[in-house]
C-alpha cells in the first residue's frame, strides 16, 4: 500500500495568536481527507507557542514531531527553511506534501497518488486556491514558477520522498521553493498531471505574507538577486 504524509512546521518566531487561530481548522481538514493521510509531521520550535504539539484528542492519524532548535539570528523565511528539511526529511512514508499551519488540505488531495505511483511518477501536479474564494491556480512549468509567488502553484502538490532524497534538500535561498522545484527541473523529474484541488491557503490580512517581514521590498529585492543568481548557475553553469 502507498503510505502518505501531510509535513508542516511551527516557528518560535511566528505570531502565535495567528497560528492558535488556524490550528483548529488545519487539524480538522486534514481529519476529513478521504483517503486519509498515514502520518502527519510536524518541525515545531523547541517552545510549543501556539500549541501545535496539542492535536485535538481521538485525531484519526499518527503525528510525528520533529522539535527543531534554531537560533534566533536570521529571518523567518530562512528559519522556516530549516523547519522545512528537519520535516521533510523526517518523513517516513512514500509520498508527502506540504501545509501550512494556515492552509486547508483538501478531502481529495491524494486521490491521484495510486495512479501516479502506476505511472512511475515523482509528484503530482493539479491546483491550489489563494484563500477560500480566490480563483483556482494551477501551472507547472519554469515560467509560471520562476516569479514571487509563482511557486504557489505548485507548493502543496505531492511528491515523494525518494525526490526528496534524489534532488537533496531545499537550497538555502530566501525563495527557497522556486530553488527547488527548479532543482527538480533539471533532474528530470516525472510529472503526474491532474485538475484536482490540493488545498487552500487560508490566509488573511494579519499573515506574515501579507503584513509582515514577508512583504519587505529591500528583502524582496535581496531575494531577487539571490535566486537569479542561484538559476543562472543551476542551468548554466555559470
Amino acid at each position: 500500500m502507498t503510505t502518505t504524509s501531510v509535513f508542516s512546521i511551527s516557528l518560535s518566531k511566528s505570531n502565535p495568536d495567528i497560528f492558535t487561530k488556524y490550528l483548529p481548522g488545519f487539524w480538522d481538514a486534514i481529519a476529513k481527507m478521504e483517503p486519509l493521510p498515514t502520518q502527519v509531521v510536524i518541525a515545531h520550535s523547541v517552545v510549543d507557542h501556539c500549541g501545535v504539539t496539542n492535536p485535538p484528542k481521538d485525531f484519526p492519524v499518527k503525528i510525528k514531531y520533529v522539535p527543531v532548535e534554531v537560533p534566533d539570528n536570521e529571518n523567518y523565511v530562512r528559519d522556516a527553511l530549516k523547519y522545512m528539511n528537519a520535516a521533510m526529511s523526517a518523513v517516513e512514508t512514500d509520498w508527502m506534501s506540504f501545509c501550512g499551519l494556515d492552509d486547508r488540505m483538501m478531502p481529495h488531495a491524494y486521490r491521484d497518488i495510486p495512479a501516479a505511483t502506476e505511472a512511475g511518477a515523482e509528484i503530482v501536479i493539479g491546483g491550489v486556491k489563494l484563500t477560500t474564494d480566490s480563483n483556482y491556480m494551477s501551472g507547472w512549468s519554469r515560467e509560471t514558477l520562476n516569479y514571487p509567488g509563482g511557486y504557489r502553484m505548485a507548493a502543496h502538490c505531492p511528491f515523494t520522498k525518494a525526490l526528496y532524497d534524489r534532488v537533496g534538500p531545499w537550497p538555502n535561498l530566501y525563495w527557497y521553493d522556486v530553488g527547488w522545484w527548479n532543482m527538480c527541473f533539471k533532474a528530470g523529474v516525472e510529472v503526474y498531471n491532474t485538475d484536482n484541488l490540493f488545498a487552500i491557503f487560508d490566509v488573511g490580512a494579519d499573515h506574515p505574507t501579507i503584513s509582515g517581514p514577508l512583504a519587505n521590498p529591500e528583502r524582496i529585492q535581496a531575494a531577487e538577486i539571490e535566486v537569479t543568481a542561484f538559476l543562472k548557475e543551476l542551468w548554466n553553469g555559470a
